[in-house]
């Protein structure tokens, strides 16, 4: 009898182990409630994550694929947060719900659901620079619906952008910028379940500008011609806004070229992605009395997804002057005469009368012609 009365004190402490047991299992707490949707939705795609108030996540659960339920315990009590973690591009109200667990009066605990309602998809879109695979930032984007209704931003690093949230429906986007041309610059979407990406390509940007300064000792100089080269020898892509005109004497075949104005600055209105040089001319069309000293011989650059300023690319460092003494106007160049520049002699003419006077710098001089006892003076200014 001792033994049973042993055993039985044994049986004791396990059925008071499972009671404690038991007791703690209903202390544990819950957060649960519905994701919410106007159209039909794969709720799987969906996640509920319950973070800490400095965002550290402590539990995370799909939403039942039929009806959007969710449930994610909680053993203590304090400050959290709820979020809603939808594929990109699909909109909820709200985004997260802040959540004061005392386990008596917050929501969890008086077992209310917390819900988020769906508010609609998205459109998702990027700009590319013809022949790229990304595009530029800044680009303007317009969602324009079946009634008119506009919506806008713009592009994000990479060319990127979207929409959201946005109900099914007949869209058409509409890219601008008020410098670079878009061609195509705008697209149908239809937009109908779940997100709407539109393909690749459909919004081009063809090129960009490319500008630049010459200067000749720290002041702009104009009437310098910049001549364009590709890297490429048969570029695919078409540069604009620039002079096609064919130039005498130049290096090879440029693609186009562009002459600085007053303020010393060239520009090529549309340059499509790619590696390029340019380079100065020395002498231009035309001109066979002055030519200049340019530095350096070439500059080489690349565009990508963006506007490109060169300052400086070139520096005329000075100037030469080629000219020739003749006996009369209209009359054969006279051999032998003495060349002075501001007094000084510096050469004579040779057989056919020309002479040179290589580099100069801006300034006023006066050129001397003597040959026997006749001198004749000439005043001129670079």
């Amino acid at each position: 009898m001792a033994m049973i009365a042993d055993i039985g004190r044994l049986f004791l402490p396990i059925i008071l182990l499972i009671i404690s047991t038991k007791c703690s299992a209903n202390d544990i707490l819950g957060c649960g409630g519905f994701v919410k949707s106007h159209v039909p939705l794969d709720f799987s795609k969906i996640e509920i994550g319950l973070y800490t108030k400095e965002g550290s996540l402590k539990e995370k659960t799909e939403c039942a694929p039929t009806n959007g339920y969710y449930f994610l315990p909680l053993y203590e009590k304090g400050e959290y947060v709820l979020k809603v973690h939808p594929p990109a591009g699909w909109s909820f109200e709200p985004s997260e719900v802040n959540l004061s667990v005392d386990g008596v009066t917050d929501q969890c605990s008086s077992g209310q659901d917390v819900n988020f309602a769906f508010n609609g998809f998205g459109i998702a879109g990027r700009v590319i620079t013809a022949g790229q695979k990304q595009g530029p930032s800044g680009i303007a984007i317009q969602l324009v619906d079946d009634k008119g209704q506009v919506r806008n931003t713009v592009t994000s690093v990479g060319g990127d952008f979207h929409f959201t949230p946005v109900i099914p429906g007949k869209y058409t986007v509409k890219a601008s910028h008020p410098k670079w041309k878009l061609d195509p610059a705008q697209a149908v979407v239809q937009v109908k379940e779940g997100n709407t990406a539109l393909p690749s390509g459909v919004i081009v940007v063809k090129g960009y500008d490319v500008s630049g300064s010459v200067t000749s000792f720290g002041s702009p100089i104009g009437g310098i011609y910049v001549l364009l080269y590709s890297k490429e020898e048969s570029p695919k892509f078409r540069v604009e806004g620039c002079n096609t005109a064919l130039l005498q004497g130049v290096p090879d075949a440029p693609i186009c070229h562009s002459i600085t104005n007053a303020n010393g600055e060239f520009n090529f209105g549309l340059v499509p992605a790619g590696e390029y040089k340019l380079l100065a001319l020395s002498t231009p069309p035309g001109q066979v009395t002055v030519s200049y000293n340019v530095r350096p011989e070439a500059v080489p650059f690349t565009v990508r997804h963006d506007s490109l300023f060169i300052k400086h690319a070139f520096e005329v460092t000075g100037f030469t002057v080629v000219g020739t003494v003749v006996k009369s106007v209209g009359g054969p160049g006279l051999a032998g005469a003495q060349v002075l520049l501001d007094g000084t002699p510096i050469g004579k003419s040779d057989a056919a009368g020309k002479f040179t006077l290589p580099n100069l710098q801006p300034s006023t001089y006066t050129i001397g012609f003597q040959h026997g006892k006749n001198l004749q003076l000439l005043n001129f200014f670079y």
